[in-house]
This record gives structure tokens, sequence and C-alpha cells, in this order.
């Protein structure tokens, strides 16, 4: 089918009044098809659409948002689950498009989107996540050490401020590392835990250290077997 007779034919489709679709699958292998079929559904907007279940993948080589455009042209209040998956140029780029979800009309009206996905980097590299109000779980499943210890680098890092802990929206971070081999709790403990930033609470245990991030509001930094937990408070004691 000609291309131009594709794309005809999914506004057709998507301008049917009745439209009610229990799953989107949306699969890009390029980003020029983001592009197009956003055209496309801003083009066939006389109303929102009605979709329950959201699937994007991006097979693109680079990141690329547009991808979660279709996200404004939903029905707000029947989107339900949101499965995504998309490739990062940097580490730093999965604090963006997490943030791009969580500040999304459709998170807004309903906070409690089961929402999941995969975040590919260009060692070929996988991270899982899942994504509930301001909480984001990560299963490192069968990360290198190397590459491990270069992420958690990145998300305690705070020139630049591309990293999670730089987050005005995200307020809860869970690292399962189960298939990590050597997961390095204690090297860890041992490196970031020196910065002049963290500091250790009394009575605290000393896997646990705090970063004030403004006037009563702190990160709370726990590092155990195989987990690492970043989290938001107002206090630390």
């Amino acid at each position: 089918m000609p291309a131009r007779t594709h794309w005809t034919h999914l506004l057709l489709i998507f301008r049917n009044p009745n439209l009610r679709l229990k799953l989107l699958r949306l699969h890009y292998s390029k980003m020029q098809n983001s592009e197009k079929f956003n055209k496309m559904l801003q083009i066939a907007q006389n109303r929102k659409i009605h979709v329950e279940s959201l699937e994007i993948t991006s097979n693109s080589e680079s990141m690329d948002l547009n991808t979660l455009i279709p996200l404004q042209y939903l029905d707000t209040g029947i989107l339900q689950k949101l499965n995504f998956s998309h490739r990062v140029d940097r580490i730093t780029d999965i604090k963006t498009i997490l943030e791009k979800i969580v500040g999304s009309e459709q998170f807004q009206r309903n906070p409690m989107i089961e929402c999941e996905g995969k975040i590919i980097f260009r060692y070929r590299q996988t991270l899982s996540f899942i994504l509930k109000p301001s909480k984001v779980t990560f299963h490192l499943r069968w990360l290198a050490a190397l590459h491990f210890a270069k992420m958690i680098k990145n998300f305690f890092q705070r020139e630049g401020g591309g990293d999670l802990m730089q987050s005005t929206v995200l307020e809860k971070f869970h690292f399962h590392a189960s298939d990590v081999d050597d997961f390095p709790a204690g090297t860890l403990i041992a490196k970031h835990f020196k910065r002049p930033d963290f500091f250790k609470a009394k009575g605290i245990p000393a896997n646990i250290r705090f970063q004030k991030i403004q006037e009563n509001q702190f990160w709370r930094i726990e590092i155990n077997h195989r987990l690492i937990t970043l989290e938001k408070v107002d206090h630390f004691y």
C-alpha cells in the first residue's frame, strides 16, 4: 500500500467519532514516523480519542520525545495503562522521559495509571521501570557492574541538573539489582557517602545519608544489599 494511502486510511479511522480502543499499539521504526503520526492525530482532532491501554515502542537510534505526544490527544480519565519502551542517548535522559510522562495531562488527571517500560542504552543494556505517583522503581536486570556504577554516579551527580535527584516532580526511587553480579553496595557507600553534601543523622544506621534540598526538605539515601532507595522527606530524624 502506498505510504500516502496508508496515512489517509489511518486519518479516516481516527476521525471516526465512535472509535473506542481497548489497546493502541504504536511502534516507531524511525523518528519521521512519530512526526507523521502526530501530525495525522492533529488533523484528525475534532475530539479526544478513547483509549484504555497505550503501548509505545521506538526503535529510533536516539531519544525522540515526539513519541509521547499522542498522550495529549487521548480522552483524559480513560487511559488505564501505559507501556513505554525507548532508547536514550545519555543516562540523564531518563529524568526527561519520566518527567514528561508524569507531567502529562493524563497523569495529572489520573495518577493511578499503570505505567511500566524499558529504557535502552547505547551499550545495549536495558533498564526496566515501574512508575507510580511520583515513585519510580527501576529493575536493573543483567546490568554489568561497570555500567551500573556509571548509572549511579549520574543519578547522584549534581552538576548539570540532569540527574534524577534534581527532579522537582519525582519523589521516590527504588533501584533493584537482583541480577547484577557483585553488587557493589559497600563500594557505593564508601565512595558516595563521603560527599560533603551527604550528612549522617544521629541514631540513623550507617547505610543511610541525607542531602538537603531546601528548608525542611531532604533526600534520604539508603544503600542495602542489592537495593538502593532515594526518597524525599521533610525531616532527617
